[in-house]
């Protein structure tokens, strides 16, 4: 057995040799021996012994129970006294430094030896409890979970310190459930008490997003979850959980916004492109049959709101329409003296020499290119030209689509924006298409299962490394079929990277997708930590 080092602390020499003698006798190192409360304290900041024998009554200034008093505070070391006899208030004083047991003088070894272990493991224990409590109430923080217990008989609630904080009160605030209810939004206050009350008499759970707030007036949202244990037909405790969903309900919202915008505006791209469409069919119609159209041809040259023009072969321009000046900012005349390369950017000049030979050779050509007003601006256009209407002669017709590029930049950002703003959800967020291959693993997806993005997004096999067990996962999958787009708060077991299970309760928050090729997606939340407790 792993023998921790004592501290010895007694002032009479012929007892501490004693002492000294028995411990070292039963297999303990005795680091030092003191004499004094002042000895005792500065050997044990040089030694960090693992327990202290303090002897009450010391000689000096300071006493044994000064001494341990200081030690504890100083040093978490855990003190057992000596003594043969106290008075009552000594006594008050010593159990106020809370320690860890009393030997009566005479010592025994047995005593010495039961009484010392005892000792050296409540210490081991609280050290453990220490650091399980602090790891709970990080983790609680991190994700802004609390929890609470309602006390039966006093009818008071207990928060932890993060469900204090969450209602922005002391820590030492201690409600009644009417005091505690209040908290939530008017409109949520009877949900919220009937829900108390039906769990505590007929032991119903309850798990509620409510608006709520704060002591100091800050407007959020909540998810109160609340369990009761009933032992022969009576509620004999109430407690739960409460989490700050503000950031997730924000978030559902926008994204929510974002795919009405999104949707919007690719219905609106597919009606322009639709009208190019129309309206080059129309132009090329009406150019096969010049000779025998010309006055429709004309009519819809002038008046046509998208730029036409016609060069020759050597790219000289031979005609253009009002809504070609409109668009370059020269006049006819101007234009019918220039070459398709006047108006390229001088820093294009030799991309678009070649794209000019790659179209007069390929007989048509759509897609963008940039042009130089007369006032040195430059613009984005969209053309759709086709060679040879007629021997030696070339149609090109524009459109300005600076603003739609803008616009599409502006859409691509936001797209980038709302895939970073999934992305660093403290919830897991996946998708997948329609062959059941994952599109999304987000940050909080790697962080619960281990598995990185790149070993998931793409891989076919990804529910196997998820869910190794083929029946749970044959049932999983023909779930999620008959179940796509429209499920919350379903449960299912995962396991983790390193073979832990994990429980992550899933919901699909809107049927709409977010993000161009999602089929199917969902949001999770891990509650093995709830399920465990």
């Amino acid at each position: 057995m792993d023998r921790q080092a004592v501290l010895l602390v007694e002032d009479e020499y012929i007892i501490a040799l004693d002492i000294r003698s028995t411990l070292e006798h039963i297999g303990y190192e005795v680091a030092a021996v003191a004499s004094t409360g002042e000895e005792a304290v500065e050997l044990s900041r040089k030694m960090r012994p693992g327990i202290v024998l303090m002897d009450i009554i010391l000689g000096g200034e300071m006493d044994g129970v000064e001494a341990a008093r200081l030690i504890r505070e100083s040093m978490d070391v855990p003190v057992v006294y000596l003594t043969a006899y106290t008075d009552e208030a000594t006594f008050n004083r010593a159990r106020a430094t809370e320690p860890y047991g009393y030997i009566l003088k005479p010592v025994s070894s047995d005593t010495l030896y039961t009484t010392i272990e005892t000792a050296l493991q409540r210490h081991r224990l609280e050290i453990r409890l220490k650091h399980s409590e602090d790891l709970l109430n990080r983790t609680g923080e991190m994700a802004r979970v609390g929890g609470w217990e309602i006390d039966l008989a006093s009818d008071r609630v207990y928060w932890t310190g993060v469900t204090h904080r969450i209602h922005e009160v002391p820590d030492d605030y201690i409600p009644t459930v009417a005091e505690a209810v209040k908290f939530f939004a008017p409109l949520h206050v009877p949900v919220i008490s009937e829900a108390v009350e039906r769990a505590r008499n007929e032991g119903v759970p309850y798990d509620l997003e409510l608006e709520f707030i704060t002591a100091n007036g800050k407007n959020l949202w909540v998810r109160a979850m609340g369990v009761p244990e009933f032992r022969d037909g009576r509620c004999v405790r109430l407690f739960g959980t409460f989490q700050d969903i503000t950031e997730r309900k924000s978030a559902e919202d926008r994204l929510i916004q974002a795919n009405e915008d999104l949707t919007r505006a690719h219905e609106e791209m597919e009606a322009a492109n639709e009208e190019l469409a129309a309206s080059q069919h129309e132009l090329i119609q009406a150019h096969g049959e010049l000779k025998e159209k010309e006055e429709r041809f004309r009519m819809l040259f002038n008046h046509s709101l998208d730029a036409i023009m016609l060069a020759d072969d050597e790219a000289r321009y031979v005609d253009v329409n009002p809504a070609s000046c409109a668009l370059t900012g020269y006049d006819r005349e101007e234009l019918l003296n220039m070459t398709v390369m006047g108006l390229t950017p001088s820093v294009l000049l030799e991309t678009g020499k070649k794209m000019w030979d790659e179209f007069v050779a390929a007989g048509a050509m759509k897609g963008e290119y940039s042009l130089t007003r007369k006032d040195g601006s430059q613009i984005d256009v969209e053309f759709s030209a086709t060679s040879h209407i007629t021997p030696g002669l070339h149609l090109a017709i524009l459109r300005d689509i600076s603003s739609r590029k803008k616009s599409e930049k502006e859409r691509l950002e936001s797209e980038e924006r709302l895939r970073n703003l999934i992305e660093h959800m403290p919830v897991l967020v996946d998708a997948f298409d329609a062959d059941g291959v994952p599109l999304f693993w987000n940050r909080e997806c790697e962080s619960v299962t281990g598995y990185a993005a790149e070993e998931i997004v793409g891989n076919p096999r990804a529910f196997e490394l998820l869910y190794p067990d083929e029946a749970y996962r044959n049932e999983l999958m023909r779930w999620v079929e008959e179940n796509q787009g429209d499920f919350r708060d379903s449960e299912w077991t995962l396991t983790a990277k390193d073979g832990s299970k994990k429980t992550v309760r899933w919901s699909n928050i809107s049927s709409h997708r977010p993000m161009p090729g999602w089929y199917t997606w969902a949001v999770g939340v891990d509650v093995t930590g709830l399920k465990k407790s």
